[in-house]
C-alpha cells in the first residue's frame, strides 16, 4: 500500500494527470476495460447458470447482449447500412427476400399442421424470426393471413426488381463486347500466322479451339442482349413502362450477327471476313441499345424502390419491430448494420475488444516480464550469460518479425488448439520479448556504473539482491513503455495473422481481423460498415494507447521528470 501510494503521490504521476491528451487517452482504455470486464462478467454468470440450470441470460436483452453466442447471431437482414440508412433498390430487394423466405419456413410448418394443434402451432410462431424480431405472436391463421398479404405486394416488386437486373446485365455484356472483339481479332491474326508457315500437322488443334471459343463468346453475347431486350419488353407492360426507346431500334438485328458468328464458329480455319461484311458486331445499334438502356433504368428503379415502400407495412406487420427494452436493444444493435450473414456489425466489434484486450495483455505482460528480467540480468551478471542473451535475440532479430510469427503460426496446423488464440499466444511470446530485453540490458548497462550500485556492492549486498532491489526498479519506466507498444503490436498482428488466415478462425471466435477478412467481398459492392467498423474499434484503442506511451514516457522517464 505504501508503494501505491508513494506512486501516486509521485512528480511523475502528477506529470501525468496533467497532462490532458492522456487523461483523454486513458478514459477511452478505461472503457475498453470496462466493456471486456462486462463481457467476462456476463460469461461467468451465464457459466453459473447453466452449471446449476438456475437462469440463462442469453434470453435477457441486456444482460445477454455480449455473451458469446451473440456476434453470430443473425438479429436482421444481411448487409443493412448503419445508422438507418437506406441502401440501393436492389439490394433492398435483396433483404424483402430474406424476410419472405424466413416467413415462408414458419408458414409451411403451420400450413402443414393440423389446424387442431394449436401447441405445435404456438412453438413454430415463436421460433420464426431474426434475433429480437419475431413474427407476429398471434393466431396461427393470422399468421399466414400477414404473410399472403406481405407476399401478394412483394410480388409486385419482383419483376420490375428482375427488368431492373437485366438492364444492369444488358449494360455489363455492352462493356464486354469490344474486350470479346479483341480476343477475335488476336485469335485471327495467330491462326494467319501459324497458317502462313504450317508445320507438318498444319494449324494446331488449340489455335483453332481458341478462334472457336472466341467467336462463340461474342455470338453468345449478343444473343444473349437480344433475349433480355425481348424479355424486358414483354415485362414493361406488368410495370407500366412505356418501351417507345427500344420499340425503334429494331433489336432483332442482332440475330443477323450472331447467325453469322455461330456459322463462323464451325469453321474456324475459314477467316471471319467470309461471314461478316464490314464489322463484328453492329456497334451503332449497340451504342443505340445502351443509350435506351441508360434512359430506361433510372425510371425502373424509382418503380422497385416505389414497391419495396408499399411493401414494408405488411413487412412490418409480419415482423413487427419490437419495444420497449428490446425495442431498444435491436436498434442498437442495428447501428453500424449488418454483414452478409445478417449479423450485427456494433456486436461483433465490442466483442472482438474482448480478443484484442486479451491477446494484448497477454503478450505484453509476459514478453516484458521475461524479456526485462532477462536483459537486466544479462547487463547486471556480464560474462557468458550476457553473451548467451545477445546471441539468441540477435539471431531471432535477423529474421522478419512477421515471417517468424507466420512460421511459428505453421507450426499448429492440424493441432487440436490451431485457430485458438493459444498459438498466437506462443508466437507473440517468443518474438516480442527481443525489444523489451535489449531496452532493458542497455538501461542496466548504466546503471550498474552509478556510485549506488557500487555502493550497494561494497557495503556487502548480494548480487540477486542488488538486481532485483536497485536495478530492475529503475527500469520500470521503460518497461511500461515497453508493454504499452508490445499492446498495441500484439493487437495489430492479430489482426494481420487472422487476415491471411492463420490466427483465429471464423467459426471459433469473433475479431477486428475476422471482419475485416469477411469484409473483402461487401468492399466490391461499395459496403464498408463491416471493415469501416472494424477499423474504428481498432483504430480508436491504438491511438489512445499511443498517446498513452508517449505521456508515459514524458512522466517517468529520469531524463524528462523534473
Amino acid at each position: 500500500m505504501k508503494a501505491i501510494g508513494r506512486f501516486f503521490g509521485s512528480r511523475g504521476f502528477r506529470k501525468l494527470r496533467r497532462n490532458r491528451s492522456a487523461l483523454v487517452a486513458m478514459s477511452i482504455i478505461g472503457a475498453y476495460v470496462l466493456l471486456v470486464s462486462w463481457i467476462f462478467l456476463t460469461q461467468g454468470l451465464q457459466a453459473f447458470g447453466k452449471w446449476t440450470d438456475w437462469y440463462d441470460l442469453s434470453d435477457r436483452p441486456v444482460l445477454g447482449l455480449l455473451l458469446p453466442d451473440a456476434p453470430q447471431q443473425q438479429v436482421a437482414a444481411s448487409e443493412l447500412a448503419g445508422f438507418g440508412r437506406e441502401r440501393a433498390p436492389a439490394f433492398r430487394y435483396r433483404q424483402f427476400l430474406q424476410w419472405r423466405s424466413e416467413g415462408s419456413n414458419a408458414v409451411d410448418s403451420l400450413r402443414r399442421l393440423d389446424p387442431a394443434d394449436e401447441i405445435a402451432a404456438a412453438e413454430v410462431i415463436a421460433d420464426a424470426g431474426r434475433g429480437h424480431r419475431r413474427i407476429y405472436q398471434g393466431p396461427r391463421d393470422e399468421v399466414i393471413e400477414r404473410f399472403d398479404a406481405f407476399v401478394a405486394v412483394l410480388n409486385q416488386a419482383d419483376v420490375a426488381a428482375a427488368a431492373e437486373a437485366g438492364l444492369a446485365r444488358i449494360q455489363i455484356i455492352i462493356a464486354g463486347l469490344p474486350l470479346l472483339e479483341t480476343e477475335v481479332v488476336n485469335a485471327e491474326a495467330e491462326r494467319d500466322r501459324l497458317a502462313a508457315d504450317p508445320g507438318p500437322e498444319g494449324v494446331p488443334s488449340a489455335v483453332l479451339e481458341r478462334v472457336v471459343d472466341a467467336r462463340e463468346q461474342l455470338y453468345f453475347s449478343l444473343e444473349e442482349i437480344e433475349r433480355r431486350v425481348l424479355e424486358f419488353k414483354a415485362s414493361a407492360a406488368a410495370i407500366g413502362l412505356d418501351v417507345t426507346a427500344f420499340e425503334e431500334l429494331g433489336v432483332e438485328d442482332l440475330f443477323d450477327a450472331y447467325d453469322a458468328l455461330e456459322m463462323a464458329s464451325e469453321e474456324p480455319e475459314t477467316p471471319i471476313g467470309e461471314f461478316v461484311e464490314d464489322e463484328l458486331w453492329p456497334k451503332a445499334l449497340v451504342e443505340s441499345i445502351l443509350d435506351a438502356v441508360d434512359e430506361l433504368r433510372p425510371r425502373v428503379v424509382e418503380i422497385v424502390a416505389e414497391r419495396l415502400d408499399a411493401a414494408e407495412a405488411p413487412l412490418l406487420e409480419l415482423f413487427p419491430q419490437p419495444t420497449g427494452i428490446r425495442g431498444a436493444v435491436y436498434r442498437f444493435q442495428l447501428l453500424l448494420g449488418t454483414d452478409q450473414q445478417g449479423r450485427s456489425i456494433l456486436i461483433r466489434g465490442l466483442y472482438s475488444s474482448k480478443i484484442a484486450m486479451q491477446v494484448g495483455f497477454v503478450a505484453a505482460f509476459v514478453s516484458v516480464l521475461f524479456g526485462s528480467l532477462i536483459g537486466a540480468a544479462a547487463a547486471f551478471f556480464g560474462g557468458w550469460v550476457d553473451h548467451a542473451v545477445v546471441w539468441l535475440y540477435s539471431t531471432l532479430s535477423s529474421i522478419p518479425s512477421l515471417v517468424l510469427l507466420v512460421v511459428l503460426q505453421f507450426m499448429f496446423i492440424d493441432t487440436d488448439v490451431y485457430g485458438t488464440l493459444i498459438p498466437l499466444y506462443i508466437a507473440f511470446c517468443l518474438t516480442f520479448w527481443i525489444g523489451p530485453c535489449r531496452v532493458v540490458r542497455g538501461e542496466a548497462m548504466k546503471l550498474k556504473e552509478l556510485e549506488y550500485i557500487q555502493a550497494a556492492t561494497a557495503i556487502g549486498f548480494g548480487r540477486m539482491y542488488i538486481l532485483v532491489k536497485h536495478l530492475i526498479p529503475n527500469t520500470l519506466h521503460l518497461m511500461f513503455i515497453n508493454f504499452s507498444l508490445l499492446f498495441i503490436g500484439a493487437i495489430k498482428s492479430e489482426v494481420i495473422l487472422t487476415f491471411l488466415g492463420l490466427g483465429l478462425q471464423p467459426g471459433i471466435g469473433s475479431s477486428w481481423g475476422v471482419m475485416i477478412e469477411q469484409s473483402k467481398a461487401q468492399v466490391a459492392n461499395d459496403f464498408f460498415w463491416q471493415i469501416g467498423g472494424a477499423t474504428f474499434f481498432m483504430f480508436t484503442l491504438v491511438l489512445a494507447f499511443n498517446i498513452f506511451t508517449d505521456a508515459l514516457q514524458d512522466a517517468f522517464d529520469p531524463k524528462h521528470v523534473g
